[in-house]
């Protein structure tokens, strides 16, 4: 049987709320990065469960505050620039 996916904080509310702190001071680390990346792996792992609600916030919800921090912080790769050029890695 399959191992179900754990965030490192133990919540998804937890992480969130870590995630908040690390971007408010600026911390645009890789290791930021990476807990938001948890975070998508996590929410598409319940998406793909059925799972509309996460802690009793709407799974949409979570996805739209992850995509907007990375979005937002990060400087994402244009559409035709490889990846490894832009210094993100998935």
């Amino acid at each position: 049987m399959k191992k179900e996916f754990e965030l490192k904080c133990g919540s998804l509310t937890t992480q969130w709320l870590v995630i908040k702190d690390l971007l408010k001071e600026g911390n645009l680390s890789p290791e930021t990065l990476d807990l938001l990346d948890e975070m998508l792996i996590y929410l598409g792992e319940y998406t793909l469960k059925g799972y509309k609600e996460i802690e009793d916030v709407m799974i949409e919800l979570w996805k739209e505050r992850v995509w907007y921090s990375i979005e937002n912080y990060f400087k994402l790769p244009e559409i035709d620039e490889p990846i490894e050029k832009s210094g993100i890695l998935f």
